[in-house]
């Protein structure tokens, strides 16, 4: 089994899109004066940790304001919905990915096999159908 211990889907996915939002309204925010001029929304990059790095994967695909993600240590694929049962691959997996996105993993990581092995599975999938 290769999956986020954690559902990607919680307050990191849900607050990304409210970040990415607010930025598309930056004028409008109580900004330092010049602040709001100086941001770049063709250059936004983001980046997360654990449920964070799957929640970046997941905005990576569904928000085209982001133009590139780091992932650390996170999976790929959400967990099953029934004990024993498969892991629900994330979209990346099954349609491959369109911008860059970095997946790192520490080598203190205690389940760096089980990501490494999820990861190789996406990324093969995902390869498999962009270049065929």
């Amino acid at each position: 089994m290769c999956s986020t211990p954690l559902k990607p889907d919680a307050s990191a996915t849900r607050n990304l899109p409210v970040v990415l939002d607010r930025l598309r309204q930056a004028a409008d925010l109580p900004l330092p004066p010049g602040l709001a001029e100086t941001l770049d929304l063709r250059r936004i990059g983001v980046y997360g940790h654990s449920a964070g790095g799957s929640a970046v994967t997941e905005v990576l695909r569904e928000d085209p304001l982001v133009r590139a993600g780091i992932n650390l240590e996170g999976y790929l694929d959400y967990p099953p919905s029934v004990p024993g049962g498969a892991a629900e691959p994330f979209r990346v997996g099954a349609e491959g990915m369109d911008r860059p996105l970095l997946l790192l993993g520490s080598d203190g990581f205690g389940r760096r096999r089980e990501l490494d092995s999820c990861r190789a599975t996406a990324i093969d999938a995902a390869s498999t159908i962009c270049c065929e």
